[in-house]
């Protein structure tokens, strides 16, 4: 279990602003709650293994995923990919596709491998959005975006992505838009702001969150 990160982002927008921004940057989970969707910012790519890995998981999905053996039909790997599908039939028999495709391929198989990989979740996600995972715990008001991360912040990039997003409803109101983070567990504070036109870090700066 992380430690979660706290995340507010400022804003000062109109009702019909925010309505606008909302529609741009927040989405609704299976319970219709409404969270910030770091999704829409920055789009994660299609070839991304969201499976649970360990040693190998990736090299034998990728030689799977694009070699295609057991000649699926592409919705069906891309499903496989997306961990919405645990279990399918092969030569009319169920199997479990995480232990079919882990004891399918030898490891000198796998080592001699030099077509195209897939893309590992965890790695793209903490290289693009800062953390693992998707916000949690999300609320949007006319004057903040309050939303938690897993371990750490979101990335520079994506706040960045964020108030460029913005920009398209609020113009250059939008260079007003600043970022506090704060995670007791390790201790990490700072926040992002613009200044001059530039997106700038700041380490040291921290505050009383309420």
């Amino acid at each position: 279990m992380p430690n979660y990160c706290f995340n507010r982002i400022r804003l000062n927008v109109t009702q019909e602003e925010l309505e606008r921004i909302k529609e741009k940057v927040m989405s609704k989970d299976e319970f219709g709650d409404e969270y910030f969707d770091f999704n829409k910012v920055i789009k994660r790519p299609k070839n991304m293994l969201l499976r649970a890995f360990k040693a190998n998981t990736l090299e034998s999905f990728s030689k799977y995923y694009y070699e295609n053996p057991d000649k699926l039909e592409q919705k069906i790997l891309d499903e496989i990919i997306r961990n919405k599908i645990l279990k399918v039939r092969i030569d009319g028999k169920l199997v479990n596709i995480d232990r079919y495709v882990d004891e399918k391929y030898s490891a000198e198989e796998l080592k001699s491998y030099t077509g195209e990989k897939l893309i590992l979740w965890y790695d793209w996600c903490v290289d693009n959005w800062g953390t693992k995972w998707n916000s949690l715990f999300s609320s949007i008001t006319k004057d903040e975006l309050i939303f938690s991360t897993a371990w750490n912040p979101i990335s520079l990039e994506l706040f960045e992505g964020f108030v460029n997003i913005c920009k398209e409803v609020i113009g250059e109101k939008a260079n007003d838009i600043w970022l506090y983070y704060e995670e007791y567990g390790i201790g990490i504070f700072g926040r992002y702001f613009i200044q001059d036109g530039e997106f700038y870090y700041d380490e040291d700066y921290r505050e009383e969150v309420a």
